[in-house]
Order: structure tokens, then C-alpha cells, then sequence
């Protein structure tokens, strides 16, 4: 199945994929109501987004919509925000095709939000089609939210707490760098893989790789001192390992995007580099 990497598409990308399981044709202004039925069963899918091209038919032919584009904003509007629990964030993109006027609606369901309701149900987008979710899914998702919250106030209260804890180790730590430089390359590696791994994580998966990679920290961090003491190489360590608990700690917010794992290129010294 074709899909579009660039989010919003144009509207020569959208009509080339065809309908999706995050893109929906209406003829018309009228099927309204329909269209936005089957957005709310598109945020509510993995996707978490969807888009509704209002002056295309199902088969992709561009028919065109009558109404002026600000008219057709502003009833759009309107219905979203009277209609849809919690309000959901739409953009709208007039477009033209052959001549005849279109208009792209494109929804996203926001972090932290389990479903969105529209005229009190929720929906949920399987392949080109909708089907209302159960109160035993919705329940569902409430609760895997809920845990996936206190998973990630547990990793940022830890990774904190790692953060002080990090200062008082270092005063008492002793240097061995014949035993710390062999386990520094490979250290440096699996934090790498495990820094990728929890950038790329969606926030209710970011509470899985969080221990681990806390526990690779502490061993990495531990290697450096003891293979570079006071050296640049370890402040270069440091420096890594506390940008990695900090984008943790910033990863329980679900209101806003946490801090960025950097490069592993710019935290940590090649032990030949010393």
C-alpha cells in the first residue's frame, strides 16, 4: 500500500495514494458528519492522524466543493469544536485540481489523549472503514495511559535522582584504566543503540528502555572515570550521561516533547583518544 512520508501532504500526493487507512474522500460538504466520523476513527488508530480531502470522490475523481473556502473553514470549525470531546486540533489546506477547489482537513490526536469522542463516540479506523471502539477498549486505553504515565514519572524520578547521585560517586571513585578501557568500547555502543531506541519510542513505550539505559549510564560512566579520571574524556562522558537522564526525566511530561538524546559522536571519547 503506496502511503505519504510528508505530513501534511500536497494534494497530488494525497490523490496519487488514494484512500487509506489515514485518508478519507467526500464529494461533499454535506457528508460532513461522515467525514468526521472517520476522522475521529483515524486519530484514534496507531496513526494517531488522518485527513479528509472534502471535493473528491471515493474513486479519487476531483469534483470540487461550491462553497467559499472561508465559509467551508468556518462551518468545518465550528462542528469540530462543538462536537468532538476532547477538541481535537484540525489544519485546513484550500488546494486546487483541474481547475476545481478543494479542501484538505487534517486532524491529530494529541499526546496524552486516550480517544476522541465525536457526538459522543468514539471511533476507530481498521483499513479504509470505521467501527465504534467498546467501553472495554476505551477502559483499555485509559488504563494503559494511566500506567504508561506512572512508568514515566517512576524513570524521571529515578533519573534525577541519578543525576545527584552521579556527583557524590564521583568524589569516592578510584581510576583502574586497565580494566575500565576494555569494557568503554562496548558500553559506548550498547548506550548508543539504546539512546536510538528511546528517541524513536513512542511516549508509551519510552518507560521500556529507560532502566536499561539508565543502568548502561552508571556503567559507562563508571569506565570513564576509571579510564580517564579527571580527564576530558570523562567530563565528555559526564556531559552525555546527564543529557541522557535529563531527556528521560523530560519524558514523563506528556504535555511536551522531552529533551533529544544527542549523538553518541559528541558525548564520549575514543580510551585511544586519552
Amino acid at each position: 500500500m503506496a502511503t505519504v512520508d510528508i505530513w501534511p501532504p500536497s494534494i497530488d500526493e494525497i490523490l496519487m495514494v488514494g484512500e487509506t487507512q489515514t485518508i478519507e474522500f467526500k464529494s461533499s460538504l454535506s457528508l460532513m458528519r461522515e467525514a468526521f466520523e472517520q476522522l475521529c476513527g483515524m486519530v484514534n488508530a496507531d496513526t494517531a492522524k488522518g485527513i479528509v480531502v472534502f471535493g473528491v470522490a471515493p474513486d479519487g475523481a476531483v469534483i470540487g466543493i461550491t462553497d467559499r473556502f472561508d465559509a467551508a473553514q468556518q462551518k468545518l470549525s465550528a462542528n469540530a469544536r462543538d462536537l468532538f470531546v476532547p477538541r481535537i486540533g484540525l489544519e485546513m489546506i484550500p488546494a486546487e485540481r483541474d481547475g476545481k477547489q478543494v479542501l484538505i482537513v487534517c486532524g491529530k490526536r494529541a499526546a496524552g489523549v486516550p480517544y476522541h469522542e465525536y457526538r459522543g463516540r468514539a471511533y476507530i479506523r481498521e483499513g479504509a472503514s470505521s467501527r465504534q471502539l467498546s467501553a472495554s477498549e476505551k477502559q483499555a486505553r485509559l488504563v494503559r495511559l494511566e500506567v504508561g504515565r506512572t512508568a514515566r514519572l517512576s524513570a524521571a524520578r529515578m533519573a534525577a535522582l541519578d543525576r545527584y547521585l552521579i556527583e557524590a560517586w564521583e568524589r569516592r571513585s578510584m581510576r583502574n584504566p586497565e580494566m575500565a578501557k576494555s569494557g568503554l568500547l562496548t558500553l559506548d555502543s550498547w548506550a548508543t543503540s539504546l539512546e536510538k531506541q528511546f528517541a524513536e519510542a513512542t511516549d508509551e513505550d519510552k518507560p521500556t528502555f529507560a532502566p536499561a539505559l539508565r543502568e548502561v549510564y552508571w556503567l559507562l560512566i563508571e569506565h570513564a572515570r576509571e579510564y580517564y579520571a579527571s580527564g576530558s574524556g570523562y567530563f565528555a562522558t559526564k556531559d552525555r550521561v546527564i543529557r541522557g537522564l535529563t531527556a528521560i526525566e523530560a519524558s514523563a511530561s506528556i504535555d511536551s516533547p522531552g529533551a533529544t538524546l544527542l549523538d553518541s559522536g559528541d558525548g564520549t571519547s575514543n580510551p585511544e583518544e586519552k
